[in-house]
């Protein structure tokens, strides 16, 4: 068995699932506090993936998507964010959908409003 790779162990640790995974790990240090580091995850879809819609669950290509970033909780004494796509969706009989994020469904726990 190989080991697993930082990627890897933060996907895992994410709950994410095909087509989602972890790009990126950086510790960089932080604006916000002196003498402090930062950890930043950078999140990809696979490019040409489906995603299903959040009302009927069919299949649906992507359309569009936007950057963002979110405050997940710590991770031990250093503030973690998660940088990826926001992705919307074109379904048949819904329209245009915007894909709940893995990491930042109403009631996970993992994610900072």
């Amino acid at each position: 068995m190989k080991p697993m790779q930082q990627q890897d162990i933060f996907t895992v640790a994410l709950g994410l699932k095909d087509p989602w995974s972890v790009s990126r790990v950086e510790m960089i240090p932080s604006q916000a506090e002196a003498m402090r580091s930062e950890l930043h995850i950078s999140v990809e879809r696979r490019e040409g993936s489906t995603l299903p819609c959040p009302l009927c669950a069919r299949e649906c290509t992507a359309h569009d998507a936007s950057q963002r970033t979110w405050r997940h909780l710590n991770f031990f004494q250093h503030r973690c964010y998660i940088h990826a796509p926001l992705v919307q969706i074109t379904c048949p009989d819904h329209a245009v959908q915007t894909i709940e994020v893995p990491w930042a469904r109403e009631g996970n726990g993992f994610t900072l409003w």
